[in-house]
């Protein structure tokens, strides 16, 4: 018997990038990963803790930056400031 864990984050690809992170009413703190990452694995369960404890303010979203490659460099080295409410 398999056990999937829960999580408070959101999974993001090439499909959904524009409605989870892109159109988002709120701002998204969007983790660009992959699985051969030891630092990326290491942040997993924070990011988790921070989906949970910012549930309904910020949206933690995932992105695996190997298969979804064309949004992952998307994102501007040191982010995005959302301060604007992304309009």
């Amino acid at each position: 018997m398999k056990i999937h864990a829960v999580t408070a984050s959101i999974e993001v690809t090439d499909a959904n990038f524009a409605q989870e992170v892109s159109q988002s009413e709120m701002p998204v703190l969007l983790d660009c990963w992959a699985p051969w990452c030891g630092p990326c694995r290491i942040m997993a369960p924070i990011m988790e803790e921070l989906a949970e404890e910012l549930a309904g303010t910020v949206k933690v979203a995932k992105l695996n930056a190997h298969p979804e490659h064309s949004h992952a460099g998307a994102v501007p080295e040191g982010g995005a400031d959302r301060t604007d409410g992304g309009r």
